[in-house]
């Protein structure tokens, strides 16, 4: 319910409280890093679902969370290393602009 509120503070205290009482809950850790990764607390949110998937592998609600934190990290590594490239290939005087 406070996800849907989007009460991220209140929802990460309650899934911390949750794994709190039960370490190996593996839904409450990939649910921890869906409320990280709202709250741009990124390195957190895959260190959460790495968790929930360590615990339950086949748990394929983890893969999607991480996979959300994990995409636009990836498109922007893309893009960065694109721009070098083509800076590298362009005309000297266009790399002193």
């Amino acid at each position: 319910m406070l996800c849907v509120q989007r009460q991220w503070e209140a929802a990460l205290a309650g899934f911390d409280r949750a794994i709190a009482l039960e370490q190996h809950h593996a839904e409450a850790h990939s649910n921890r890093g869906f409320v990280l990764h709202e709250l741009r607390r990124l390195d957190e949110a895959i260190a959460s679902c790495n968790r929930a998937i360590a615990l339950k592998p086949g748990y394929a609600q983890a893969y999607c969370n991480r996979g959300s934190v994990l995409w636009p990290r990836d498109r922007s590594r893309r893009r960065c290393r694109a721009t070098i490239e083509r800076s590298r290939s362009a005309p000297a005087t266009l790399r002193g602009m």
